[in-house]
């Protein structure tokens, strides 16, 4: 649906699908988080839901290419000092509130603040559909709203993080920031046999060159990003690295 594809064709897609395909396939694809548990938290006392009226975040949110019901963002303009001045990002696992990051609008770095980010949590689980075959990885917490993907909020995994994207029994698609940082998560899925993906989405409107997901939501939208991603998407061993120094002699990266 988010290219564009109206309800009838879908729902013939759906059930030529369960024609082709044995249903148990439907059951194994789902994750199975036994043993994987993280601590519940509760947000800030003074956090609250966006209204109409917050408009200096609302327009934040629109420039990053997002919708206010992307997600459940949350502010606390009441709160003492800088985080009046914030966007909270609740971390989400099986339904409950686990930890947030705040994104500070002022001047000040550093720009991101993680709260109760638990070892080996990942972001994104509660966007993952049964029905999907394949499972998209980035770095950011930005990135992964934009597509509603998986983040790792760094630029490797750890193994518990692994452990979570195994469980989806699905094509994995590995999608690292366009530099010398996110080579190295690159050099994970790489270890894992995923498959990884960078395209060349071009320039953004100030003429620099666009290295994330987000990034290229703001130009592309999310259906385009998506078809750039899947079309991008490189498996073998050897056609990964040749993308990835394409992609390092392109954006001049040593």
């Amino acid at each position: 649906s988010w290219l564009g594809v109206n309800n009838a064709d879908i729902q013939k897609l759906s059930l030529d699908s369960l024609r082709s395909k044995p249903l148990v396939m439907a059951e194994e694809s789902k994750i199975d988080n036994t043993r994987i548990i993280f601590r519940s938290h509760s947000l800030p006392p003074n956090a609250r839901p966006i209204t109409s009226a917050d408009t200096k975040f609302i327009d934040y949110i629109h420039s990053r290419g997002l919708e206010v019901t992307d997600y459940n963002f949350k502010i606390s303009p009441d709160a003492p000092g800088r985080d009046s001045n914030r966007i909270i990002i609740p971390y989400k696992y099986g339904g409950n509130v686990v930890g947030w990051t705040s994104r500070y609008l002022d001047d000040i770095k550093p720009k991101f603040k993680n709260e109760h980010q638990q070892m080996g949590y990942i972001f994104g689980t509660d966007f993952q559909k049964p029905r999907w075959e394949t499972v998209i990885v980035a770095e950011g917490i930005i990135d992964a709203i934009s597509i509603k993907c998986l983040a790792v909020l760094h630029n490797e995994f750890t193994a518990q993080q692994l452990t979570l994207v195994h469980r989806y029994n699905r094509s994995v698609v590995v999608v690292p920031d366009q530099d010398k940082a996110g080579l190295v998560l690159a050099d994970d899925a790489i270890r894992e046999g995923f498959g990884v993906s960078v395209p060349d989405w071009g320039l953004n409107a100030k003429g620099e060159n666009i290295t994330d997901v987000n990034e290229a939501v703001q130009k592309y939208g999310r259906a385009g990003t998506l078809l750039s991603i899947i079309n991008a998407k490189q498996t073998s061993k050897i056609k990964i690295k040749v993308a990835l120094n394409n992609m390092k002699t392109r954006l001049h990266i040593k």
